[in-house]
């Protein structure tokens, strides 16, 4: 499948410029390409994973089930490229705010793009990536209802997304109760990272005309994997850079930026009190390191975070194959899912 963000050239740029030319004057096409069109592609050429673009067509194999046939396969491998790009516009402008929010130094392996093209473009871009998805999504000629379901499930992630956001950013975690922050981190993981794999999903399962229970099945599986995406990131951001990487990682960003954090949540529901209150401490003296590595490593709490985030995952795989029953179908796409899954925790 071809999940690469298109980029509107041509007749096609023209006419969203609203120009009454049959060509653009040549100053404002440079000026677009050097503040909008440049460093989206410079950012959208990283490699990454693109497993939220796969579930789109693993989701509408689930929905269509044994109503597949042949004659539809081209018809579906068009649709399902056209919502994937959807989601990888979505998924691109999130980590080009995301960011700028976090201040990063670094993304894919390169300078992110608020440091290398300044905050005001990279904002814009990734804000023009937001309306791409949608502007993207309207070009498909799907039928009017699906069409409608599709507006309706991209606009509630990006809704839930944004609540997400506005509790990673909102309070320094370590200024909350312990007995809180697993919620506040849990729920902050799942509504920014969980939900967009939900609509890979779900969009998936709506384009096959899916119903309801579907739909709402689906959502369900894609927040999970989504979620544990996370989980694992969040872990690989503890590992010490390559040596041999001429970028700095992202190594202990969160803990630096006292953002909600898996690491932060497993300290929360399995530390005593005073050991939580010790934990905080190690984390404030950064970047220091001595006495947070001694946590991490030492008392072993970077290996029950790795642990529990496996659980996760093998649960979360458990209740796809128990929800999603038996056939052809189910067993392709579980066998699909579990392909991601070994993709999401590196096995």
């Amino acid at each position: 499948m071809n999940h690469r963000v298109h980029i509107p050239t041509g007749d096609q740029l023209i006419e969203l410029l609203g120009l009454p030319e049959k060509a653009a004057p040549e100053a404002v096409l440079a000026a677009i390409d050097t503040a909008l069109h440049g460093p989206l592609v410079d950012f959208l050429n990283r490699p990454g994973k693109t497993l939220r673009g796969q579930m789109v067509e693993i989701g509408y194999g689930l929905a269509l089930g044994a109503d597949a046939d042949d004659q539809s396969r081209e018809r579906t491998r068009i649709l399902c490229d056209g919502l994937s790009n959807c989601v990888e516009a979505l998924h691109a402008g999130s980590l080009i705010v995301d960011d700028i929010e976090d201040d990063s130094e670094v993304r894919r392996g390169q300078p992110t793009l608020h440091r290398r093209y300044g905050v005001a473009v990279a904002l814009n871009a990734g804000n023009w990536l937001y309306f791409r998805a949608l502007h993207h999504l309207l070009s498909l000629n799907m039928r009017a209802d699906i069409e409608r379901r599709c507006i309706d499930l991209l606009n509630r992630t990006l809704l839930r997304a944004h609540y997400g956001q506005a509790i990673d950013v909102g309070m320094p975690i370590d200024a909350c109760e312990q007995a809180e922050a697993y919620d506040l981190c849990m729920t902050a993981i799942r509504l920014k990272s969980g939900t967009l794999t939900s609509l890979a999903l779900s969009l998936g399962g709506a384009a096959a005309s899916g119903g309801d229970d579907c739909l709402i099945l689906l959502e369900r599986i894609g927040e999970r994997l989504g979620t544990a995406l996370q989980l694992f990131d969040d872990l690989r951001n503890l590992e010490r850079p390559d040596p041999h990487d001429p970028t700095r990682s992202k190594r202990l960003e969160d803990l630096y930026q006292r953002r909600p954090s898996w690491i932060w949540a497993i300290a929360a529901q399995t530390l005593s009190p005073r050991d939580y209150s010790d934990f905080k401490d190690a984390v404030r003296q950064l970047p220091d390191e001595t006495l947070l590595d001694d946590w991490l490593t030492r008392r072993q709490l970077k290996q029950m975070a790795d642990n529990a985030a496996r659980a996760y995952l093998d649960e979360t795989l458990s209740f796809a194959r128990d929800a999603l029953g038996e056939g052809p179908a189910v067993e392709t796409a579980i066998g699909r899912i579990q392909a991601v899954s070994k993709m999401i925790s590196g096995a």
